[in-house]
């Protein structure tokens, strides 16, 4: 499964393979259907899969994907499962924003240092919350070995 599912229109398809080959530059992985789709998959399936089990949504918001209705549901699914997200703007302005994330923020991703800068910024999240989930782990695995060797001893 990916750290960052990348909604987007295949008609921008250089665009988001930037957004996601930064993404593997700084060691997330990110799922994006023309790169992570392989022969045979039910990419319906598999799209939703993904979406609901990456940490961070990133939406290349261009007027091709606020007017396709593919992205639109990828859009609504990702705040109805509350994920966390953040919408790079190319070539449209907030106004242009569909309705439900307008109150997001929004990157403009004709900066490339704000871009760079918002990448990193999720990498370092997920990687925050992946080492808190590690520990969480560990500390439920100690605990039941603990527990374990408690209920073997005898007094």
């Amino acid at each position: 499964m990916s750290n960052v599912f990348i909604s987007y229109s295949s008609k921008d398809s250089v665009l988001a393979r930037s957004i996601h080959d930064r993404c593997l530059q700084i060691g997330l992985t990110a799922f994006l259907a023309e790169v992570s789709l392989k022969p045979g998959d039910q990419w319906k399936d598999k799209i939703l899969e993904e979406l609901k089990e990456a940490d961070w949504v990133i939406f290349l918001a261009t007027p091709n994907s606020c007017a396709s209705d593919a992205v639109k549901h990828e859009i609504g699914g990702a705040l109805v499962l509350k994920k966390s997200f953040v919408a790079v703007r190319v070539g449209v302005g907030i106004e242009q924003l569909p309705d439900w994330i307008k109150d997001k923020h929004a990157v403009d991703g004709n900066d490339s240092q704000a871009l760079h800068d918002t990448i990193t910024n999720v990498a370092k999240r997920v990687r925050k919350d992946l080492l808190i989930a590690g520990l969480v782990i560990a500390a439920l695995v100690f605990g039941v070995l603990w527990l374990a060797s408690k209920g073997t001893k005898k007094d």
